[in-house]
């Protein structure tokens, strides 16, 4: 199996991977992910949380590993910048998910309430910077023009309403509808990855 499509089957698998997480997740929190929930249902939501610190850390760097294939060309500065930017935000978003897990493990409430603020707050972060290299990359894809155009406006767009949710209100349930706009654009340009011609 060729670069190509390891990278492809990447952006396919870890996306969906963690969109189904979450979902999960959602159900058994139902008014929201909270330090409650998790300490509630840390036998679930524990590995949970290991499985999307790997997924997440697989979609990054499948997305890093996407930017790289685009370094030349008219995209290919914004294609760096924003595959950079993924790349940075993936330790500050597993120091998140680190803090979630925590927080499921501590008995006293008001600590593990600290370490769930604390796992959102960083998570603001990483998250922001994600999303805003993902429409950065999209611009790349936009100039580059080696994938659909719509791929394009979708990087662009979720990036930005990404970064705006994300700022706005982190721990809104809007954020997943970014997300599942994240998980759909990653999976086509998956899908045209593998699709491609060697």
């Amino acid at each position: 199996m060729n670069t190509r499509n390891v990278t492809g089957l990447t952006l396919i698998i870890a996306p969906i991977v963690v969109i189904l997480s979450w979902i999960i997740w959602s159900m058994l929190d139902p008014d929201g992910p909270s330090a409650s929930g998790m300490r509630a249902n840390a036998d679930i939501l524990q590995p949970l949380c290991l499985v999307v610190l790997v997924a997440l850390s697989l979609w990054s760097i499948g997305l890093f590993n996407l930017s790289r294939t685009m370094l030349d060309g008219d995209g290919g500065d914004y294609a760096n910048i924003g595959g950079l930017m993924i790349l940075a935000a993936l330790p500050v978003i597993i120091a998140e998910i680190g803090l979630y897990y925590a927080s499921g493990s501590i008995a006293d409430a008001v600590l593990s309430d600290n370490f769930y603020t604390g796992g959102q707050a960083v998570g603001l972060a990483g998250t922001l910077i994600q999303f805003v290299g993902f429409a950065i990359v999209g611009i790349g894809i936009l100039l580059q023009k080696n994938f659909n155009q719509i791929i394009a406006w979708l990087f662009i767009l979720v990036g930005i309403v990404g970064a705006v949710i994300c700022i706005v209100s982190y721990d809104s349930q809007l954020l997943g509808i970014a997300y599942v706009g994240f998980v759909i654009a990653t999976v086509l340009v998956g899908i045209n990855r593998i699709r491609a011609k060697a």
